[in-house]
Formats: C-alpha cells, structure tokens, sequence
C-alpha cells in the first residue's frame, strides 16, 4: 500500500476473489450493488471480472446488495453504515463476539474496528477459535456464517467484502509497560565501556562520562 491508502477492498463470491483490490485513499467510501451511484466500488461491475457463471444464490444475493456500505475512517476507528435494504453481518478482531459475526440491520451503524482495543488484545495475548487477521475486516451481504448458522465458513456466503487495513496506518503503540530510561536507549544498540563502569552506583551516571566508549 502507498502512504496514502488506509485500506484495500477485496471482494468474494463464496471462495473466488473477484476482479482487483481497490485501494482506499478518502476518510470514507462507499460500496454498492447494481444501482446509480456516482462513487465508490460498484460490486455488480467488479462482479463481471469473474471466470465462471455466479451460482444461484449469488445472483439472489447480489439484488439485495443495493446501496450497500458506507466506510468510515474515524481517527482510530473504522464504522460501517448498512444503506441497504437488508442486513450485514460483520467480523472483526476488535467486536467482543469475534469470531462470530455481528448482525447489522438496515440504516444502522457499528464501529467495526477500535485501534486502542485491538492492541490492548494484542498486548494480552488474546485468543480466539480459528486464524484471525489482526489487520482485516469482513462484512458478509444479506447472509450470516458461523456455528449459528448453516454456513459455517465466510467462503460459504454468496457475496462478500474483505477489508484489508495497511498496519502502517494503524499500529500498536503501548507504552505503558515500557521502562523509564534515563537516555534514549535504542533497541538494536549494545554499549561497551573501557575500563570504568557507569549507573547510579558510579561516579559517572551515563555512559558520555567514560573516557572510552
């Protein structure tokens, strides 16, 4: 990803990716099925880059996206609103019903994904049941996967998009269990003094004050 880009969409009919990523530059994009819309990601013409006939049900499923997703990058926090006329259901590292996704109906909104929880997660070794991407989303169209539901995979749903954020964008800065130095101490960096010893049980508190470093 350039500097630039926050995220790139992936979309999927069951496990085919269809057509290229698209990268995401603005605060916000929308995604949408086979309706006027002067931007954003049209799935219905990405859906033409396919290289086999869609099954039934993702046919049925592609006529309930309509006006799809709107995205929305807020600071460190990602929302996704449902402007179509059906529900989405979302996984996300940082939604406490991971990996189980979460249903959003129509005209509703959720923040999907929360930097400071995500590395709070991180920094206590979260598990979770399955591989999970720390760094992606997934929002599945108008049908629902998981052990409550007869799709057990994400790959089973008819239509579905991947977020896929730059880790650039979004990385993990916990410091509150970093020690207090009294100089900048660089992580790659090893210090050898000849002769004399330096700290607070020294006469010389820092290495600067040994002849020979």
């Amino acid at each position: 990803m350039n500097s630039s880009e926050w995220c790139k969409l992936a979309y999927w009919e069951l496990s085919e990716r269809v057509g290229p990523l698209f990268p995401v530059e603005p605060p916000a994009v929308n995604v949408f099925g086979d309706v006027p819309h002067p931007d954003g990601l049209n799935l219905e013409t990405l859906a033409q880059h396919s290289f086999s006939p869609p099954e039934s049900s993702v046919q049925k499923t592609r006529c309930k996206i309509g006006l799809g997703v709107t995205l929305s990058r807020e600071g460190d926090r990602i929302w996704v609103y449902n402007r179509s006329d059906h529900p989405v259901f979302v996984n996300s590292p940082t939604l406490h019903d991971c990996p189980t996704p979460t249903r959003l109906p129509p005209d509703h909104c959720l923040c999907v994904f929360d930097r400071l929880e995500a590395c709070r997660l991180n920094s206590h070794a979260h598990t979770q049941a399955g591989p999970v991407d720390p760094n992606s989303l997934r929002i599945s169209f108008a049908k629902g996967w998981g052990p409550n539901y007869s799709r057990r995979e994400i790959t089973s749903c008819p239509c579905w998009l991947e977020i896929l954020l730059a880790p650039c964008r979004y990385p993990c800065r916990l410091t509150s269990h970093a020690p207090t130095q009294a100089c900048p101490v660089d992580p790659n960096s090893l210090r050898i003094s000849f002769p004399k010893r330096w700290g607070p049980n020294y006469s010389r508190c820092e290495i600067t004050s040994s002849a020979c470093g």
